[in-house]
This record gives C-alpha cells, sequence and structure tokens, in this order.
C-alpha cells in the first residue's frame, strides 16, 4: 500500500474511533507525531477525504472539527484489514490520551464470592469494542469491600491500565 493510501486509512480509523469530532489540529497531531510526516501532505489527504466526500466538516469558532461520514465508514470497512496494526495502536493510544475512549468501547465490571468459602471475591473487569473483548481481568481480592472500589475505579481508570499493557508487551 503506497503511503498516501495509508494515511487516508489511518485518518478514517481515527475518526471512526474517536468520540466525536476532531479538529484538524488533532488530526494533524496525531498523524504527525507517527512518522514526522508532511503537514502539507496531511492537508492534502483531508482536502482529498473531503472532496470524496468520506469525511466531513464542520466549522466551529476558529477551528474546524472533522468526523467520519457514512460512505467512510464503508469505505473503511472494507480496507481496514490492510492497515498495519502499529499504526492502529498508535491511533487508539492518541485517543486514549485525550481522556476518553471511543463511543463503541464498554467497559463492565462485576463481582461475585469465590465459592471456595474462604470469603474472598473475584472481580472481572472488562474492556468491550464492538461487542469483542479486548482485554478481560479477573482478580481475587481478599473483601467485598475491596471488590466494589475496584468496579467503581475501573470505568474511570481503564484506559491507562490497557495503555499500559500494551506498551509493555509491544
Amino acid at each position: 500500500m503506497d503511503e498516501q493510501t495509508q494515511y487516508r486509512l489511518i485518518i478514517l480509523f481515527l475518526l471512526k474511533h474517536a468520540s466525536q469530532p476532531l479538529s484538524g489540529a488533532q488530526i494533524l497531531e496525531c498523524v504527525l507525531d507517527m512518522d514526522g510526516s508532511s503537514y502539507f501532505v496531511m492537508q492534502e489527504i483531508l482536502s482529498d477525504l473531503l472532496e470524496v466526500s468520506l469525511i466531513s466538516k464542520e466549522p466551529r469558532g476558529h477551528a474546524t472539527f472533522y468526523r467520519l461520514t457514512k460512505e467512510g465508514e464503508k469505505t473503511l470497512s472494507y480496507f481496514e484489514h490492510n492497515l498495519p496494526s502499529a499504526p492502529k495502536l498508535k491511533v487508539l493510544r492518541y485517543l486514549e490520551t485525550q481522556g476518553a475512549w471511543p463511543e463503541k468501547v464498554l467497559t463492565p465490571s462485576s463481582f461475585y464470592p469465590n465459592k471456595s468459602g474462604n470469603g474472598t471475591y473475584f472481580v472481572r473487569c472488562q474492556i468491550v469494542e464492538d461487542g469483542t473483548s479486548i482485554l478481560d481481568l479477573t482478580l481475587s481480592v481478599p473483601t467485598r469491600e475491596a471488590a466494589l472500589e475496584i468496579c467503581k475505579s475501573w470505568d474511570l481508570r481503564s484506559h491507562r491500565l490497557y495503555s499500559k499493557v500494551w506498551n509493555t508487551i509491544l
């Protein structure tokens, strides 16, 4: 795949996973941070994606925000498998550092008593994207109170743990 096509797919992937429209500056920050590609090339690619209606833009004050169109979603669904995993992970990490998971990510947690009768509990914490579990963690904890505390904090802190896991194993 040529470089320009890869950048187009990266931008579509970024907008697909963002929980809200992103400014041009945010898109450029994410993509330019990957390998030092040119600002002018990225502007040209954004213009091309707009021209073929794969993304749309909306002005807000002094900034322009971009979102993925239905046609962009459809196009990405055909070609996303061609995008290497490294840029995908970089995009997801970028979105994580922006402070929120994409809308399509759920972070359920629950707890239940250990059936061995020793008074401990199991806490199950997950990160689920588009119906697929991307992280599933079960912890044994000594008390019901500890289990409750973990469940309460999971939604707020799960993105940090996910990022640390990936940074550690890759």
